[in-house]
């Protein structure tokens, strides 16, 4: 084998040992603050 095939092997097995649970929280996080934004803006809107 050579050098470039042993290097796709491996980042292709690191690829599929990723722990994405820190991604999957920052964007449950960042969804949330986003929906609430909004809810804040139609609130505000909703109040003139």
């Amino acid at each position: 084998m050579s050098k470039s095939q042993e290097k796709e092997q491996l980042t292709t097995e690191q690829q599929g040992d990723t722990d994405l649970r820190g991604t999957f929280f920052f964007n449950m996080l960042l969804g949330i603050f986003l929906v609430l934004s909004w809810l804040g803006v139609w609130a505000i809107y909703m109040s003139r």
